[in-house]
């Protein structure tokens, strides 16, 4: 655990002289570099802004919880808010509910209503925005207010590029993963994650219809990474090939769509998280991989995966524990119709069929018995 804050360097800012962190790992890359406004709207939308208002204008700012600051990077006069932009986005609206577009009524309403309207805020400080990462990484990675897979992938990765670290690059990703108190290969597979992110957003994801950064689920993207196939028909190393120099953009369309865009009934290509893994083994087959690019569900391309007499016999499995668990239940069946006389007669002809075929690849004259 860092340090703790030492409460004797808290000072009193004005509300007006500070600003949102551009930079802030909640951020999704449409919002990096943006104003207050266009930052305050999606924090509004994404966070609990409209609770702290109703909390900040009901009982004032609670003093024990001092927003973090720096001049670092900020404009002339002003301190940017590396830690606490939410608590900062609810008292300015408290002041200045103009500073949304279009102002919800809950805004309003709370901004009418507050008894207490801070014009400033208790603060601490930093020289510079490295000397506040670390508390980030123990209170959002490791604490009570954690952060999501793609913002502790940002934070680390504005950790590495604000604190020069020496050694080849597995050992960066240990000395990052004890910043959180976690695994190196960890590490490494969400900045990897991330990488990927970064492309599919700089090509507007692909143009699929309704998906954005924040639709995109980044913990279904890494999981995916964890399979050895799909890393190789993207063309990484594996998971923790970060620089992705030999990555194939194709492909990596061709995976986001799959994941990620929405067909019949709201379903995706892969359907369910737990399918991953049979799309892994479809991506590593050829043959499998050609059926469910051509449109082949994920379920039938997984037929194509292994030998056909393995998916042959496994067939014929199935059907018999099929045929077995209608035998034990027949004698429990009151009455019986002409459908159930027809589809036994499909069986039997099926099975007439697929005896005669293999009985001539068998070059047998084994007959079945009476039928």
């Amino acid at each position: 655990m860092p340090d703790a804050i030492d409460a004797k360097k808290v000072r009193s800012i004005a509300v007006d002289s500070l600003a949102l962190d551009p930079e802030n790992p909640r951020l999704p890359a449409d919002r990096k570099g943006a104003g207050d406004p266009s930052i305050i709207e999606w924090l509004y939308e994404n966070a609990d802004v409209g609770e702290l208002m109703l909390s900040i204008g009901g009982q004032g700012y609670f003093p024990g919880e001092p927003l973090l600051v720096t001049t670092d990077g900020a404009p002339a006069g002003k301190f940017i808010v590396v830690e606490g932009n939410c608590r900062l986005a609810a008292t300015k609206l408290l002041n200045n509910t103009g500073l949304m577009t279009k102002p919800p009524k809950a805004v309003r309403e709370a901004a009418d209503t507050a008894t207490f309207k801070p014009i400033e805020l208790p603060c601490i400080q930093f020289a510079a925005r490295k000397d506040i990462l670390k508390y980030l990484g123990y209170r959002h990675v490791t604490g009570v207010h954690p952060w999501d897979a793609l913002q502790k992938a940002r934070y680390l990765r504005q950790l590495r590029d604000l604190y020069p670290m020496p050694g080849e690059q597995w050992e960066q990703y240990k000395q990052l993963a004890r910043e959180i108190g976690s695994r190196a290969d960890y590490v490494a597979k969400l900045l990897t994650g991330l990488h990927l992110v970064d492309l599919v957003a700089e090509k507007r994801f692909f143009g699929i219809k309704g998906l954005d950064e924040e639709r995109l689920n980044f913990s279904l993207l890494t999981t995916a990474l964890s399979y050895s196939s799909i890393c190789s028909f993207l063309g990484l190393e594996n998971a923790t090939d970060e620089t992705a120099k030999n990555l194939d953009e194709e492909r990596l369309k061709n995976l986001i769509s799959w994941l990620f865009e929405e067909h019949k009934e709201g379903r995706t290509r892969l359907g369910e998280s737990r399918n991953l893994k049979t799309l892994a083994a479809v991506v590593s087959h050829e043959e499998a991989l050609q059926k469910f690019t051509d449109g082949l569900p994920l379920e039938e391309a997984e037929n194509w995966t292994s030998l056909p007499e393995e998916n042959f016999r496994d067939a014929l499995s199935t059907a018999i524990g099929a045929m077995q668990r209608a035998r034990d239940v027949v004698h429990r069946v009151q009455k019986t119709n002409d459908a159930d006389i027809e589809m036994l007669k499909e069986m039997n002809q099926m099975v007439v069929a697929l005896h005669s075929i293999v009985k001539d690849k068998r070059g047998s004259d084994q007959e079945l018995g009476v039928i």
